[in-house]
């Protein structure tokens, strides 16, 4: 198995916060976070050995906002970039590869792009890519549906439509150090 490239050492990057530990720090309350997701999401890739279960870069559900919709829950990781390049598949450590998240369609992903869902084939080698400076700070937004829609507790809905996935070149604390450990600045030569 290939060296995972640009993980971070423990000291470097810290655990993600789940809605329990926000709503104990009192960052988030109860009201702010239902219903509450169940289900583990990560982020997996080179930097975690294409583990589906990469403590560091599990998602953590955030409040709802203004205007979303009610069937699916919002999750984010903000990522301190320590190369030009960040790819991944969001996975679920309770389905292993047969669920995962994959980008549809080839276009820049810092717009919302065509999500579909994989299992053990399908999806294989089609990544998200974030692609920044190196120390840019990120972070990945997922949306998932749920069901049941309407519980205070509800999981991801294996079957539902609906997922997205995006970025933004913002700094929501971060929780992840790392990148793919690749220089673009190299393949330069191709593109002129």
């Amino acid at each position: 198995m290939p060296q995972a490239r640009g993980r971070a050492s423990p000291s470097a990057a810290r655990l993600p916060r789940d809605a329990e530990t926000l709503q104990e720090q009192g960052e988030a309350s109860t009201e702010e976070l239902k219903p509450r997701l169940r289900t583990r999401l990560h982020l997996t890739g080179t930097f975690a050995d294409w583990k589906t279960s990469f403590a560091l870069s599990r998602l953590v559900q955030v409040p709802k906002s203004d205007g979303q919709r009610e069937d699916v829950v919002r999750l984010k990781l903000c990522v301190k970039l320590t190369s030009q390049s960040f790819s991944f598949q969001v996975v679920s450590p309770e389905k292993d590869w047969s669920w995962r998240l994959y980008p549809r369609d080839a276009q820049p992903m810092r717009q919302r792009v065509a999500v579909a869902v994989g299992d053990l084939n399908a999806g294989h080698g089609l990544n998200f890519h974030v692609v920044e400076k190196e120390g840019d700070i990120v972070t990945v937004w997922v949306e998932v549906p749920v069901q049941p829609p309407s519980a205070d507790v509800v999981e991801v809905n294996f079957q539902g439509a609906g997922a997205r996935v995006w970025y933004t070149l913002e700094d929501t604390g971060v929780q992840y150090t790392g990148g793919d450990g690749v220089d673009l600045d190299r393949y330069k030569w191709m593109t002129g």
